[in-house]
């Protein structure tokens, strides 16, 4: 029985350039070197999400909205800076720019060129 799948999403990434007949024998070359080439881009990417060394200070989440708002954006520049970030406070951030408060803030930020519209 073969299968068919639908490739298109996978793009050109290397550990997708053997064709699916190579799996069939999973312990083919091809297959192997598929997999480590995998596993090697997902541990990279995952020792690039981590934080930094936490910072000496401890973290608190503001309590009024605008602040907390502020206090994400300057978090994010930090990290963008590749400055020290803690981890409490990449954790927060990473779960705050999926809230709605957020979401709808950097909207407005953008849309307005960031001129304290959030």
């Amino acid at each position: 029985m073969q299968r068919n799948f639908d490739t298109s999403a996978m793009g050109s990434h290397p550990a997708f350039a053997v064709s699916a007949s190579n799996f069939r024998d999973h312990n083919s070359p091809a297959a192997e070197a598929a997999q480590d080439a995998l596993i090697f881009e997902m541990s990279t990417a995952k020792q690039r999400r981590k934080p930094k060394a936490a910072s000496t200070e401890k973290f608190a989440v503001a309590k009024d909205p605008d602040a907390r708002f502020h206090q994400a954006l300057e978090i994010q520049e930090r990290q963008n800076a590749g400055d020290p970030v803690g981890e409490r406070e990449a954790s927060w951030l990473d779960g705050y720019q999926t809230h709605p408060e957020f979401e709808a803030r950097i909207e407005l930020h953008k849309s307005f060129g960031g001129n304290d519209a959030g």
